[in-house]
């Protein structure tokens, strides 16, 4: 993850532990509405930190396929697919289903 991702955890961490010491109506609904920001800047930190990531390994892949190591090219796929079931290939092929997982590997693969 990124600085800017553990940053707003830890901001995130605080506004919480501030929520949760004081009882003052008016400083929770303040404190809800500032940690729900900060927790949705979290989210879409973690989002793009992850979509990120996988476009390296994107990246790492295709250099693999130039090269002709299908040991690296199958290891990288299996962490990309175990680690992101929900990814969709660009056909909109449902990448964490083994069924598909055939099928995309024999289209990148040739």
């Amino acid at each position: 993850m990124s600085d800017d991702t553990w940053n707003n955890i830890g901001k995130r961490k605080i506004i919480k532990a501030s929520l949760i010491q004081r009882q003052d109506l008016d400083h929770q609904i303040f404190r809800s509405k500032e940690y729900r920001a900060t927790d949705k800047e979290m989210k879409d930190s973690a989002r793009n930190d992850q979509r990120n990531l996988i476009e390296w390994q994107v990246v790492l892949v295709e250099e693999a396929v130039e090269r002709g190591s299908s040991k690296a090219v199958h290891k990288i796929t299996n962490e990309i697919i175990f680690e992101n079931s929900s990814i969709q290939h660009g056909l909109g092929i449902l990448l964490g289903q083994p069924d598909n997982q055939a099928v995309c590997g024999e289209q990148i693969l040739g």
